[in-house]
């Protein structure tokens, strides 16, 4: 038996154990809580890893600092960068001067 606990800062739930350990990461599969490596993330999205690289260290895409590990939730990362596609002057069919 497991119960859910919500995050009201509306980070993905944390699911909770009987013994009330934190749930596995195959335990939480479900939730979009998904955290991978930039050559990873390069790899799902299709997208050259350099240029990663430099929207990451820019701070351009969201991702998670531990150290020297960053981290990315591909949905979140494929989420910005359609925000930032459909806000470009590019998207909106006008060319910059």
């Amino acid at each position: 038996m497991t119960n859910v606990i919500e995050n009201p800062y509306q980070t993905p739930a944390v699911e909770i154990q009987a013994d009330g350990r934190p749930a596995t990461r195959q335990t939480m599969a479900s939730l979009d809580y998904d955290l991978v490596t930039l050559a990873e993330l390069s790899g799902r999205l299709g997208i050259s890893l350099a240029w990663l690289k430099r929207e990451a260290w820019a701070g351009r895409i969201p991702g998670l600092r531990a150290g020297k590990v960053s981290l990315f939730n591909p949905s979140a990362v494929r989420r910005a960068l359609a925000e930032r596609a459909a806000t470009s002057t590019l998207a909106r069919g006008k060319e910059s001067q």
